[in-house]
């Protein structure tokens, strides 16, 4: 069986959740802020992957982000969505910008990673994308998930976040050798960046964990 965090966080909150989900297929139309993370999302990554492409380093241009934000709305918003709605998700994108400045290709090191891992000794592995993998000035990865949340995280759950435990896990297999990456939840409404770590005793009782929920 194929797990992820998605998975995993249903399971926590509702095993009877889980099952009309992802079981029976019970689900609802797309939310307003599930729909506006992922046009976000697609936007910042945009960004990056033209940046790697063209082999660019410098200032970011806000005029052409946010016109590739309009191009992208379509996509994510084929009823049209809301003035409201937009103009909330521009504010977002133009908040990065300002905030972020620059880009240098040279520090990406990988976009919307994808990872497959073994998961127990039944065959179940552990699927998921990773934001995008960077490397600090210092030269460490530093794993970091863009969210869209109105509250911020409390630095408890930050620190026990099972979402980037499992960052962290892939991390071990995407990339042997390299000392434990830094974790970050990038939260682009309130324009602030929240780091964590995990030990490797961390890590061992979270996979253990984990296949105790599978």
């Amino acid at each position: 069986m194929r797990w992820s965090f998605s998975k995993f966080s249903k399971v926590e909150q509702c095993g009877l959740g889980y099952y009309r989900h992802y079981e029976l297929g019970e689900r609802g139309p797309s939310s307003d802020p599930l729909r506006k993370g992922s046009l976000v999302h697609e936007v910042l990554e945009t960004v990056a992957r033209v940046a790697v492409a063209k082999r660019y380093s410098g200032p970011l241009d806000l005029e052409k982000t946010l016109a590739l934000y309009s191009k992208l709305w379509g996509g994510h918003y084929p009823d049209g969505g809301t003035a409201g709605h937009y103009q909330d998700g521009e504010e977002i994108v133009a908040a990065w910008v300002e905030r972020t400045q620059t880009i240098d290709y040279r520090r990406i090191v990988a976009i919307e990673k994808r990872f497959s891992l073994p998961l127990g000794d039944d065959g179940d592995t552990l699927i998921g994308f990773i934001d995008i993998v960077e490397r600090d000035a210092d030269g460490r990865l530093v794993i970091k998930d863009y969210k869209t949340n109105r509250a911020m995280y409390t630095r408890d759950e930050v620190d026990e976040s099972m979402q980037l435990g499992i960052y962290a896990l892939a991390a071990e297999w995407l990339y042997p050798g390299e000392p434990a990456p830094r974790l970050c939840y990038d939260m682009l409404r309130h324009g602030y960046e929240q780091y964590t770590e995990r030990t490797p005793e961390a890590l061992a009782t979270l996979g253990r964990y984990l296949g105790t929920l599978a």
